[in-house]
């Protein structure tokens, strides 16, 4: 099965984010009603904190319609929301460099944005220190030999 690539996560991120704009008043409905649209049909999992957003049962119900295996990380592992939360502070670093208006122009502009942030080294058990791409090309030189 096919995985959500880069683009679908951080389609969902940037929805997210303006639907954010509502401040606290955002209901686990308003959650529901922006991601059902969105969500790739190649998408196995959606990680979320433990928001009332993200465990509330419509959440759940949605999830569950789709084979979707929901993953909510540790309450009070920083560690585990810092991976995510890293993610998105560069995705959004990424994008400030460019000018862009509505989904159709930010949709353009995420192949070079997913390329930049592929170069970049990353931290993590596997990667250390490597970028993605670089821990890609290393991966495929030592089994071609």
């Amino acid at each position: 099965m096919k995985r959500a690539s880069f683009r679908d996560v951080v389609l969902l991120a940037s929805s997210i984010v303006l639907l954010l704009t509502a401040g606290l008043a955002v209901s686990a409905a308003m959650v529901v009603a922006a991601l059902a649209p969105l969500l790739p049909a190649t998408l196995q999992y959606l990680v979320s904190d433990n928001g009332k957003q993200f465990t509330a049962q419509i959440m759940a119900a949605l999830l569950a319609g789709r084979g979707i295996v929901h993953v909510r990380i540790a309450p009070r592992r920083p560690r585990t929301n810092g991976i995510a939360e890293r993610l998105v502070r560069t995705t959004k670093e990424l994008l400030a460099r460019h000018n862009w208006h509505g989904a159709g122009e930010l949709e353009g502009l995420l192949p070079p944005v997913q390329a930049e942030y592929n170069e970049r080294p990353h931290q993590g058990k596997e990667l250390k220190g490597l970028s993605p791409n670089e821990y890609k090309r290393r991966l495929l030189a030592s089994s071609a030999t």
